[in-house]
C-alpha cells in the first residue's frame, strides 16, 4: 500500500480539516510512518 494523502478532522488538535500530501515524499521510493506504540500508525 502506498499512502497518497491523509485527511484528518475532529481529532484532538485537528478540529479543522487538515490534509497531508505524501506524493512529494514518494520520489525516494521509500516511505515510513514512525511513532510510539499505541499512537495510531496503522
Amino acid at each position: 500500500m502506498i499512502p497518497i494523502s491523509l485527511t484528518l478532522q475532529g481529532i484532538y488538535s485537528y478540529q479543522e480539516k487538515q490534509t497531508i500530501d505524501f506524493r512529494p515524499l514518494t520520489h525516494a521510493r521509500l516511505f515510513g510512518i514512525f511513532g510510539p506504540v499505541g499512537s495510531g500508525k496503522s
